[in-house]
């Protein structure tokens, strides 16, 4: 390997000295399209095939499944308004007559005081230590809601004021890698994302109300949708709403517990929406064969075919197909292999794709910013980790190390840990074997071993920094004193100091979500 490959890794092992590690980023968002469950009246199993629960952040997130955390971010709960009373009263909204501001909806809940810097983050303070616990429980999203208290306090919050309030609790989510939803206020558009950081949306009776589409033009397939019973014409509603979006849900306002009176929960079983007819038609065609392909013993599908059927049988959760689609899949570049496998959940791409950006250095800036900015610098600083050793330095001539170092190409022991200096066979300069800056690589060759990278040395490459000629002139012998191995010119590695495997787990694990897959060196 030439010097000037070693350019990225010069420039991003002074970015890896200069800091700490990266933040560990690994926030998840919901399902697109998928079958949720709103359990805001008490935890029960979720039916079969859900993938989305919504649950109290005094409930425990349902296993298995992408759980939500509910908080009432922007009034009280009628059973902790007297907690807030004796605790916090200056935070509760008064009005001109000195009286707590009630929720003429929902009686006993009063709203947040939002209008000051001071109170706001006081505020923010308290449900912030919520948000740390439900990221402790294990839910994976926030659902803050009563965004929309503005429009109904008579004219004493702003929007602008509940915004900022709810960009403090979602920059907090973030830190601690939770997506956070905004809940209503179809007036926001695209505000609410831009402005406050929000991920997906929690949208109750947009369809009711005729405003879905102010979601789904910010937020795409990312919307979660509740109907209630006592709309107008809710069942016509609901089909409605079925018939455009998939994750939609039938309530009764008062979201009863199972087997209690008045309880009502449909759920949409729309799996088609969003789904392009070229994807469809493939997909049929995968699942039922032509007598042309049975004849000619399996498809001629392209890759983005391939993909189609991917992506629908993993909706649909036809897992022979989906194996099938993988298994065709396999030779797709590492790039592909991370974006396909957050899109469709096939964890050892995901994991397998990390590994191979790590390992090819080949692979340019460019190249890694089509996995996104943060996924970028989370891969080069994992390759420099896997690539730096203690002790080494760059400067404009090359790399250089210490001869304490070093170690056999054959018997890979330290080839030197004591014992006399070498001297420079050009210029007869002393080199002790912990001098830092006596001698300069100019050439090597990276490869892996055992999950680590290791530079690989012929000895005429490395330089003497004094005289700029080889340390060990052609024809100088070198014998391994651990093996003696070699009496001609033997070769040298330099050996990373971190494990892939290991920095690919702490790195991306959550997302990845199985740490039992092995990360095989290549």
């Amino acid at each position: 390997m030439m010097l000037s490959t070693f350019a990225l890794a010069l420039c991003s092992i002074a970015m890896a000295q200069a800091s700490t590690p990266p933040n560990k980023r690994s926030l998840v968002l919901p399902p697109e399209n998928g079958q949720f469950d709103y359990q805001l009246g008490g935890e029960y199993t979720p039916p079969p095939g859900t993938q989305i629960v919504v649950r109290d952040r005094t409930a425990s997130p349902a296993p298995n499944i992408y759980s939500i955390c509910y908080i009432n971010a922007f009034q009280t709960q009628p059973d902790e308004t007297a907690w807030w009373k004796a605790n916090h009263d200056t935070l509760l909204l008064r009005n001109a007559d000195n009286k707590y501001f009630e929720d003429s909806e929902w009686p006993g809940e009063v709203f947040f005081d939002t209008r000051t810097n001071e109170t706001r983050t006081a505020i923010a303070g308290v449900l912030n230590g919520w948000i740390d616990g439900c990221a402790a429980a294990g839910f994976k999203a926030i659902d803050p809601d009563n965004l929309d208290t503005y429009t109904r306090s008579k004219g004493l919050l702003t929007k602008t004021d509940n915004l900022a309030l709810a960009k403090l609790i979602a920059d907090h989510a973030h830190t601690l890698d939770i997506a956070i939803g905004q809940k209503n206020c179809a007036e926001l558009g695209a505000e609410g994302k831009t402005t406050v950081g929000f991920d997906f949306a929690v949208a109750e009776e947009c369809q009711a109300y005729e405003e879905c589409g102010a979601y789904t033009d910010v937020y795409g397939a990312s919307v979660l949708e509740i109907e209630y019973t006592d709309s107008k014409d809710s069942q016509k509603v609901f089909q409605d709403a079925c018939k455009s979006r998939s994750s939609v849900i039938l309530r009764d306002r008062k979201l009863a517990a199972l087997g209690k009176r008045g309880r009502c929960h449909r759920r949409s079983s729309n799996r088609a929406s969003g789904i392009r007819k070229r994807d469809f038609a493939t997909f049929l065609r995968a699942l039922y064969p032509s007598y042309e392909d049975v004849i000619s013993g399996g498809f001629t599908f392209s890759e983005e075919e391939w993909i189609s059927v991917l992506k629908l049988s993993t909706i649909w959760g036809i897992q022979k197909l989906r194996d099938q689609s993988i298994d065709m899949l396999s030779g797709i570049t590492p790039v592909q292999k991370v974006i396909l496998g957050r899109a469709h959940q096939v964890r050892k791409w995901l994991l397998d794709g990390i590994a191979e950006c790590v390992r090819n250095r080949s692979k340019t800036i460019d190249g890694l910013l089509q996995l996104g900015l943060e996924t970028a610098f989370k891969v080069l600083w994992i390759r420099d980790q896997c690539a730096t050793l203690h002790g080494l330095s760059f400067n404009p001539k090359g790399l250089q190390f210490k001869l304490s170092l070093l170690k056999c190409a054959d018997c890979m022991e330290r080839y030197y840990t004591e014992g006399p200096a070498w001297s420079c066979g050009s210029c007869n300069r002393s080199i002790g074997v912990d001098d830092a800056d006596a001698i300069t690589l100019s050439h090597g060759q990276c490869e892996w071993m055992d999950g680590k990278e290791h530079i690989r040395i012929d000895p005429p490459n490395m330089q003497c920094t004094s005289c700029a000629l080889p340390v060990l002139p052609s024809g100088r012998r070198v014998r391994c004193p651990r093996c003696n191995s070699k009496g001609e010119l033997m070769e040298f590695i330099l050996e990373g100091r971190a494990d892939l495997a290991t920095l690919v787990l702490e790195e991306f694990g959550d997302e990845i979500m199985d740490s039992t897959v092995e990360l095989q060196p290549r």
